[in-house]
């Protein structure tokens, strides 16, 4: 009389394995290689598409790391260039005051 229907894991739902999938590829390769109900050839083409996934999360970690690392270079180079400006001046003040670093014999 009060029966419930039985409701699908959420591991075991489509929604599930997608979800998964998109967080954590390589869970969702073992909860899709899980279903015994899917034909090998499903699950074959699902691993492809998860390790494209992968790919394509892997390009993106590499640009942003090369990104957030040339804008650390850019402040350095700031920097340096920077300190290298104040080194000519020091230079060209020390000729003109007739103090340069030449040596006599």
């Amino acid at each position: 009389m009060f029966e419930t229907p039985e409701e699908t894991p959420w591991y075991r739902s489509d929604a599930g394995l997608i979800g998964t999938s998109i967080i954590l590829p390589p869970v969702g390769l073992v909860l899709l290689w899980l279903r015994r109900s899917l034909p090998l050839s499903r699950k074959i083409l699902g691993t492809a598409a998860i390790l494209c996934l992968v790919a394509v999360y892997l390009v993106g970690y590499r640009t942003w790391r090369t990104w957030r690392d040339s804008r650390n270079n850019e402040a350095h180079y700031a920097v340096v260039e920077e300190n290298r400006a104040q080194q000519q001046a020091e230079s060209l003040g020390r000729h003109k005051d007739g103090n340069g670093d030449q040596q006599s014999p």
